[in-house]
């Protein structure tokens, strides 16, 4: 009995554990902030990472393995950051 409430205990802490990671953020808020309009694509790079996908018409996707949503970064036409992103959450 012991050993079936252990086996028990260990599958709430993971499902637990899955449920808490995949609602954080797909990228830290706090990095978000730290983009300027004008910002290179190396300087993006050096606050965000790499980014998860690049589309041909100029926008990076971030997002985790796991967590619900995704950011997604735009370009100006001069290849620097233009300000803007989308935060979606779902």
């Amino acid at each position: 009995m012991k050993k079936i409430l252990s086996i028990i205990a260990v599958l709430i802490f993971i499902v637990a554990s899955l449920f808490w990671y995949s609602h954080q953020n797909p990228v830290p808020l706090k990095k978000l902030e730290l983009l300027q309009k004008g910002m290179t694509r190396d300087q993006v790079k050096g606050i965000l990472g790499t980014p998860t996908k690049k589309y041909e018409h100029g926008q990076w996707t971030y997002s985790r393995f796991f967590v619900f949503g995704f950011v997604n970064i735009h370009w100006q036409d001069d290849d620097t950051y233009d300000g803007e992103y989308n935060y979606e959450r779902y």
